[in-house]
């Protein structure tokens, strides 16, 4: 059953526990960095979609109460209860809003702080299931999940300021792409213009050479927490020359 909560909802139930978050559906021990968080906060300001999250509705039939496990989504469920306890900054990318820069949610404009906490978040709710069912559930949705394009799994490992250099000069040059039919829709649907983007932060920074997907992924691990601070100027620069 889908339907949509408010994050003013979720986190009025962390707080008084009627939503919990059961670490035995974690599918991983490791902790978002700060930059996955704020990246996803930076999503909800702008009001872009994320994910559906999934809960299990779990209902004691001697107190006749209801509560909510969190079976997956509990990275994102945690990232914006930190948010909203002030215990992280955002960060600063081109592709932000300049006024989020090195902000924590109570130095968020009223506007800004009503739209993070009107944002609507999809869950899709199993109602008294079993941990069983949970685990069917997950195992076919990853069965007909399309395999990820290796651009599309180093946009999910990665998080640092290389990364994000590329999304931001990706999104900012992305009239490009439409005026000149370097890259198809379909590539573009699956990062292609994101890889595109890498190979030509690349070449700014250290020269032509052999390419390949070695070769980037290289670039997103060598990069990841010190990016030069002239490079995304000058692949800004390179582009315009390109275009006239």
């Amino acid at each position: 059953m889908l339907e949509q909560f408010t994050v003013a909802d979720i986190l009025t139930w962390l707080a008084d526990k009627t939503l919990i978050v059961n670490r035995d559906f974690q599918r991983s021990d490791k902790v978002w960095p700060t930059a996955a968080k704020a990246y996803l906060i930076d999503t909800i300001l702008r009001g872009l979609p994320m994910p559906k999250i999934y809960l299990r509705i779990k209902t004691n039939t001697a107190t006749r109460r209801s509560y909510r496990e969190v079976v997956d989504g509990q990275q994102r469920l945690l990232a914006i209860q930190s948010f909203a306890k002030d215990e992280f900054r955002l960060g600063s990318t081109r592709e932000a809003l300049d006024e989020f820069a090195g902000k924590i949610y109570s130095d968020l404009d009223q506007e800004y702080q009503a739209k993070f906490l009107e944002y609507m978040i999809p869950a899709e709710q199993l109602l008294n299931v079993s941990d069983n069912v949970v685990f069917d559930v997950f195992q076919r949705l990853n069965t007909y999940n399309y395999n990820l394009s290796p651009q599309e799994l180093r946009h999910g490992k990665y998080h640092g300021k290389f990364r994000n250099s590329v999304v931001s000069a990706s999104r900012y040059w992305g009239f490009f792409w439409d005026k000149y039919p370097v890259l198809g829709n379909r590539a573009r649907v699956r990062m292609g213009d994101d890889e595109l983007m890498a190979q030509m932060f690349g070449i700014i920074l250290e020269g032509v050479t052999d390419g390949g997907q070695p070769k980037i992924e290289r670039l997103y691990k060598h990069y990841d927490a010190d990016l030069p601070s002239h490079a995304p100027a000058q692949v800004d620069r390179t582009m315009e020359y390109i275009d006239e």
